[in-house]
Order: C-alpha cells, then sequence, then structure tokens
C-alpha cells in the first residue's frame, strides 16, 4: 500500500511538472507571437514613413521649379505689356524681340505645366502605397484568437496519444518502430500527384499569368487571407483548411494550389510570362504528423517556426536568376526573415522562402522563363503554398516598397528634368528680349 502511495506521488509530481513547463511554455509562446505582431505594426509604420518621406522631398524638389517658374512668367507678361521697343528701331529688332518674348512665355509655361504634371503623379504614387497597397499590419480576431498555438488541454492531449502510441508501438510485433511508416503508408494511399491540376481561376484577374508545361494545367487563384488554398487529396474540391494571415505584400498575388500532403515525387514545371517575377513557397517540412521522435517537437514545445532542414529545401534547375544560384548553377530558396503564413491546422506558422526568377532574353521567341522546382523531400511536406509574385525582390521585403517606390519615380523623373530644361530655355529668351528692348530703345540716341 506504501508503495501504491508512493507511486502515486511521483505520478502527480510528473503531472504537475509536465502542466508547469506546459503552461511556461504556452505563456512563452503568447509572449513570443505578441512581440511579432508588434514588430510587424513597426515595420508597417517604417514603411509608411519611408514612402511619406521620399514624397515630400521630391515635392520640395519641385516646389522651387513651380515658384521660380510663377515668377518668369509674371516678368514675361510685364516684357510683353511694358518692354515693347521703339517703332523707330530697326525693323529685325523689333522682329527679334517678339521671337524672343514669345518663346519665353512658352518655354516657362511648358515649364510649368510639366512640373504641375510631376507633382500630381508623385502625389497620386504615394497615396496609391499608403491608402491601399501599405496599410498598417494589425492582427485581427482570427490571428488573436490563435495566438500561443495549443492550450493546457490540446497539450495534455497531444501528450497522451503520444503515450499510447509509445505504448502501443513497444507492444505491437510488427512495430520496429516508428510512426512514420504508418503514416506514410496512409500518405501513399491517397496518391499524391504533381501540383498540375485543373485551372479555375481567371486569367484577367492574376497579376503574373502563369501556363503549365505540356498538356497539364494548374489550379490558379488570387491569394487572400480566409481563403482555401489547397485541393482535397481525394479529388475536386477544396480542403477546409485556411489561411488565417499573411502578410501584405503577397495578398493578390498568384497562388497555384497545390494538395495538402504533397511528396514532392515530380518536379513542378510552369511557365511564368512576366518580365520579372519572384516565387515565394512555404510549408511544413517535415509534416506536422511526422513530428514525433522528439518528444518536444510532438509536444510543440521547441517554437512555432521551425526552418525546413537544409538537404530538403527544393532547387531551381530551371530560371532562376543568376544571382541566387549556387556553385551547381541551380537556383537555391532564401529564407525570409520576419514574415511567415500562419494557417488555422494546428495553430502553427509556415516559415516563407523565396528565389528571384531570371528575365526573358528579348533575342527568345517566347515572351516567358521557363522554371522547373525540383523537390527534396524525405518524407513529404504539408500545406505546400506556391506564389508568384511580379517583381525582382532581391532585397529584404520591408525594403522593397522603397525600390518600388523610386523605381516609378525613375519613369517620372524625365517631367522634372524637361521642366527644368524649359525654364532654362525662358530665362534664356527673357534675357534675350530683355537685351533687345534695350538696343531698341538706345538705336536712335545721338552720341
Amino acid at each position: 500500500l506504501a508503495r501504491g502511495y508512493d507511486a502515486l506521488d511521483l505520478t502527480n509530481q510528473l503531472f504537475g511538472s509536465f502542466v508547469a513547463v506546459t503552461g511556461d511554455a504556452h505563456q512563452a509562446k503568447v509572449a513570443q507571437d505578441i512581440f511579432r505582431q508588434e514588430i510587424r505594426y513597426e515595420r508597417s509604420l517604417q514603411i509608411r514613413e519611408d514612402i511619406r518621406d521620399v514624397n515630400k522631398m521630391m515635392l520640395e524638389s519641385v516646389q522651387t521649379h513651380l515658384f521660380m517658374g510663377s515668377i518668369i512668367l509674371g516678368v514675361c507678361f510685364t516684357v510683353f505689356v511694358e518692354g515693347n521697343p521703339d517703332p523707330d528701331c530697326h525693323r529685325l529688332i523689333i522682329d527679334l524681340w517678339m521671337v524672343c518674348t514669345s518663346w519665353s512665355a512658352t518655354f516657362t509655361l511648358l515649364s510649368l505645366w510639366l512640373a504641375l504634371c510631376f507633382q500630381a503623379k508623385i502625389s497620386c504614387c504615394a497615396r496609391e502605397r499608403l491608402l491601399r497597397k501599405h496599410r498598417f499590419q494589425m492582427p485581427d480576431d482570427k490571428v488573436v484568437g490563435k495566438m500561443g498555438g495549443d492550450t493546457l488541454v490540446n497539450s495534455m492531449a497531444t501528450f497522451h496519444t503520444r503515450i499510447l502510441e509509445v505504448a502501443g508501438g513497444a507492444m505491437s510485433k510488427a512495430g520496429t518502430g516508428t510512426e512514420e511508416s504508418s503514416v506514410a503508408q496512409e500518405v501513399e494511399e491517397e496518391q499524391e500527384d504533381p501540383v498540375i491540376l485543373q485551372q479555375v481561376g481567371k486569367p484577367s484577374a492574376l497579376r503574373v499569368h502563369i501556363d503549365a508545361c505540356g498538356d497539364g494545367t494548374l489550379d490558379l487563384q488570387p491569394i487572400h487571407r480566409g481563403m482555401s488554398a489547397w485541393r482535397h487529396p481525394r479529388g475536386k474540391g477544396l480542403c477546409k483548411h485556411t489561411i488565417i494571415d499573411m502578410p501584405s505584400f503577397l495578398a493578390g498575388e498568384t497562388l497555384i494550389r497545390s494538395r495538402w500532403f504533397c511528396r514532392g515525387s515530380c518536379p513542378l514545371r510552369f511557365w511564368v510570362r512576366a518580365p520579372e517575377a519572384t516565387i515565394y513557397i512555404a510549408a511544413l517540412c517535415p509534416p506536422l504528423e511526422l513530428r514525433t521522435t522528439d518528444m518536444s517537437k510532438a509536444l510543440r514545445l521547441t517554437g512555432q517556426l521551425p526552418d525546413w532542414p537544409a538537404d530538403e529545401l527544393p532547387l531551381l534547375t530551371c530560371g532562376s536568376h543568376q544571382a541566387w544560384k549556387n556553385a551547381s548553377g541551380h537556383g537555391e530558396f532564401r529564407r525570409v526573415n520576419g514574415f511567415s503564413i500562419f494557417i488555422d491546422k494546428g495553430h502553427v506558422e509556415l516559415p516563407l522562402y523565396k528565389i528571384v526568377l531570371q528575365s526573358p532574353c528579348a533575342l527568345d521567341e517566347v515572351d516567358g522563363t521557363e522554371v522547373q522546382i525540383d523537390w527534396r523531400f524525405k518524407r513529404g511536406c504539408e500545406a505546400l503554398l506556391i506564389v508568384v509574385r511580379r517583381g525582382q525582390i532581391h532585397c529584404k521585403e520591408e525594403d522593397w516598397p522603397i525600390v518600388e517606390f523610386n523605381e516609378e519615380i525613375k519613369h517620372i523623373m524625365p517631367l522634372r528634368d524637361y521642366s527644368g530644361l524649359f525654364m532654362r530655355r525662358g530665362v534664356f529668351c527673357l534675357i534675350s528680349s530683355a537685351y533687345l528692348t534695350s538696343v531698341a530703345r538706345m538705336w536712335n540716341v545721338q552720341w
């Protein structure tokens, strides 16, 4: 009886220790998720502040053109009214004065018009980014409710299931092992195919147009929060799992739908019909159900955002940018630090990776880039997301809005340059007109 009490006390102590550790881990996860959301909010503030700074500097640079152009235009009209030459002077001087004064007013008006166009376009670009593309990153109710991962009750249920699986595997004669073999057999029964499915998205709604290689078709959709982003493994239809939260820069980009569980037995090939593009991938690798070899991973006490194993990262054997190739000449995916995709299953986040595609060669007859992704999963992956985004994002994601804004400014900078050129020509014509006026008034002076 005493030994029974001792065993019971030991069991209670172990259970209390487990509850304490699990509770501390849950609180740590909650604090970590809150800190991540604060970082995302501060990053969104920084992006908006940088856009405002660039907009302010560009507007200040063109304000000088507008101010000086208004003064010069007033002087031109003054010369028109009061600067006319003496009628008794030579006819050639009068004609030259008329030509110079007219061109002075014309060049000044063109300079003011170009400066106003530049100012309007800069304001429009900044307004588009501040009010639509780069809003404040605030977590919604779904994200707040999922912070911290599993609750204590769910952790206890996972622990209980783990104990039963270990006990059943030890008592089973056929089990050498591992739960991974049984899960793998179940996955093999699903007969996973490559991510070549029927296309259901409207091409006009896609920012980046993608075509499948050969006779296959792709299931393409603009990605957004709350959507069912995976195909059902039994055939047509979608899985019930959804995207709770995702980076704002991926919203509206082209998603290639795949099945929830992907073994990666066949490479994925397709054509990207865009001058510049970047591929983003996210998944749980290895799958969540297969992370049972380690108790801490099974109970998810090691964090919510694990990295992919380095030897399981896919390679881009065709279509990668030269700067993203490794020593063997294949494109390597790199981790996007500070960003992830939050899904509803398991209260987990998907790590995000990207690779930049090369631009189509101008000498090629085909206007696109052929891409081939070779998967290297050992046990498959879960929740695979493949997103193609317009633009070659070599820099950090938080720096790309400024880079994109500067690239757009470069396209409208000729407006400001020609505004300054026409203003200089207008000033030259105005000075020439004033000189001719002086010559005309001194034409009949007797020295």
